[in-house]
């Protein structure tokens, strides 16, 4: 399996603190049965500003590090991009990354407020060569209160990812949104966006679970294997023609919440 959104890369972000983490989260992806991942270390202006070659060389470090350890996990770079002005340009100029060197990107953008002009944006971004993702989509108010809204743009050919950790919280305003996205489906792409070895960490093997209840074998296929293995080869990214084998219902949450508390 590969994951396509996490925050590895020590001392860059709001992610893994140190070398010694950043093995310790490889060690924990490995559980969860993962072989491979894209790093999408913040790029923020003002705040996560590391630019593509020092990313590298991180990345360059702790495969030497793995490779010792002999810890079998194939790290690709990437970033996750805040939507604002410049993007393109950074891109243009080798600054920032692409997914594992491919024409995708992941954006994210505020919580609060939806962004402005993003119409015209994602089509500029195709007009370059650039196919964008949207992360974590579940996480911003204006998706939680109209799923809907995400529509004109999966129309205009950007992709959408939510989270896997939300999935152990069958009672919050993530989940909800995610099994409205799964049920219209809208969703191309899970990720961990796991950030440390504790908080939001990559032990996800439950939540792969709930999904393997939820979805129908072709999505599970297509969401968790084939479409993260579409970017990391450039190829196109694919929907399943049927997502959910039901609509989860109250007492169906109350089940997954007892199952996999904890």
């Amino acid at each position: 399996m590969l994951d396509m959104h996490n925050h590895i890369l020590y001392g860059v972000d709001d992610g893994s603190r140190s070398l010694e983490e950043s093995v310790r989260m490889a060690q924990m992806f490995v559980q969860s049965g993962y072989t491979d991942l894209i790093a999408t270390s913040h790029f923020l202006k003002g705040s996560y500003e590391k630019q593509k070659p020092f990313l590298q060389n991180r990345l360059d470090e702790i495969t030497q590090e793995l490779n010792k350890q002999h810890i079998n996990l194939n790290l690709y770079l990437g970033n996750e991009l805040y939507y604002e002005s410049g993007i393109l340009d950074l891109l243009k100029e080798g600054r920032i990354a692409t997914l594992a060197n491919s024409n995708y990107i992941l954006l994210e953008f505020s919580f609060n407020q939806a962004p402005y002009g993003l119409n015209n944006a994602v089509y500029m971004m195709q007009l370059a060569g650039y196919t964008p993702i949207f992360a974590h989509v579940e996480r911003y108010k204006y998706v939680q209160a109209n799923p809907d809204w995400l529509k004109p743009y999966i129309d205009q050919g950007a992709y959408i990812q939510c989270n896997l950790s939300y999935l152990k919280k069958p009672e919050s305003k993530d989940y909800r949104t995610i099994m409205e996205l799964l049920n219209r489906g809208y969703v191309h792409l899970f990720g961990t966006d796991a950030h440390q070895s504790e908080w939001r960490n990559p032990l996800v093997k439950s939540q792969l679970d709930i999904l393997e209840e939820l979805l129908t074998k072709e999505a599970y296929q297509t969401l968790l294997i084939d479409n993260p293995y579409a970017i990391l080869h450039n190829k196109d990214i694919e929907m399943p023609d049927e997502y959910l084998k039901i609509m989860p219902k109250v007492s169906f949450l109350s089940k997954i919440k007892k199952k996999f508390a904890g």
